[in-house]
């Protein structure tokens, strides 16, 4: 098992976000670390009701599996169609690749226009009734 600095996390996703055209510094990122298992998250607003109408993502990461469980991932309305999902995802992928060595990404999304996004960036739907997809980095 390794061990994981929470503050080194955050600072690592921080700078990486700045190369993100919606991110701002003042905004939210956070990690929480339970056995190398984290709970990681940027947002636009600290408010978590609000921070579901807004850009951001929440993902779990599970380090000895090497898995990125994406649990939340959505990009205001305003901002749709112009290519602002494709370069938070590819944010969230190298950043999981670089610091857990993540090699299998998943998630759950409903709707056929999510569908559409993540079939885009890689992910196959095996469980096309859930919306259950998934991608392996080989």
């Amino acid at each position: 098992m390794n061990s994981y600095n929470t503050g080194s996390v955050i600072n690592s996703l921080r700078k990486r976000l700045e190369s993100f055209a919606l991110y701002e510094p003042t905004q939210s990122v956070h990690a929480v670390n339970v056995d190398d298992n984290f709970h990681i998250g940027y947002h636009e607003t600290e408010d978590s009701l609000r921070s579901f109408i807004n850009t951001g993502f929440d993902i779990q990461v599970n380090a000895d599996k090497r898995l990125c469980d994406i649990l939340h991932f959505f990009i205001s309305k305003e901002y749709r169609r112009r290519k602002y999902g494709t370069q938070l995802y590819s944010i969230i992928e190298s950043f999981c690749i670089e610091e857990f060595r993540c090699k299998r990404f998943a998630t759950s999304a409903s709707g056929e226009a999510a569908k559409g996004f993540w079939e885009a960036m890689g992910f196959d739907y095996k469980d096309k009734e859930r919306f259950s997809a998934e991608k392996i980095i080989k």
